[in-house]
């Protein structure tokens, strides 16, 4: 159980380098202090008004390694449409384990996990309260609301929720609630 977690970790923090290489490219974001000098590491989120909460667990990259992260071809694509995916609206998918729950989905099947993550992002389905995207935006968004409730889950909570949620969108199943108890260990992800 343990060990799951933490190779998803080790899995997220890579995903999330790249992340920051792709963002350092596309925007060259440099930040001066006020001695004048330039700090030339950059992280997803940072200077952004938003709390510390939704860029947990991102790592500043180093200017050596950005170019060489941003020409791994492979992930192109789901970075791309990461930054289609994000905006000031939706800073409650911006989670270490969320991201990772996006690319496992993205990885098992592109087409339908951009059509999942997008009704996410814009806030379920319209009149369906029992979708699976509805029902994962509603949780996400109260644990953001109410911190109280983010202190009680584990990283691996919310990427258990999101693969649950996915796993009844895949199987046109209707749900009330989010499961994201991780004790008999994380779920499969559906193709």
């Amino acid at each position: 159980m343990s060990t799951d977690i933490d190779r998803l970790e080790r899995e997220v923090d890579a995903v999330l380098r790249k992340i920051n290489a792709l963002a350092e490219a596309r925007h060259r974001v440099t930040v001066e202090s006020d001695d004048g000098a330039v700090d030339d590491t950059w992280s997803v989120g940072a200077d952004n008004g938003q709390d510390d909460e939704a860029d947990e667990g991102t790592s500043n990259i180093t200017a050596d390694d950005r170019y060489v992260l941003f020409g791994e071809q492979g992930l192109h694509e789901f970075l791309c449409w990461l930054g289609e995916l994000f905006s000031i609206k939706t800073p409650e998918l911006k989670r270490v384990t969320i991201i990772a729950a996006m690319y496992g989905t993205f990885i098992a099947n592109e087409k339908e996990a951009q059509k999942f993550w997008g009704q996410v992002a814009r806030g379920g389905v319209e009149y369906e309260d029992t979708a699976p995207a509805t029902v994962l935006d509603a949780w996400l968004k109260s644990v953001v609301e109410d911190r109280r409730n983010a202190e009680k889950l584990l990283p691996g909570n919310f990427y258990q929720g999101c693969i649950y949620a996915w796993n009844a969108f895949r199987d046109s199943r209707a749900i009330t609630a989010i499961k994201y108890k991780t004790e008999k260990g994380l779920y499969q992800i559906a193709q």
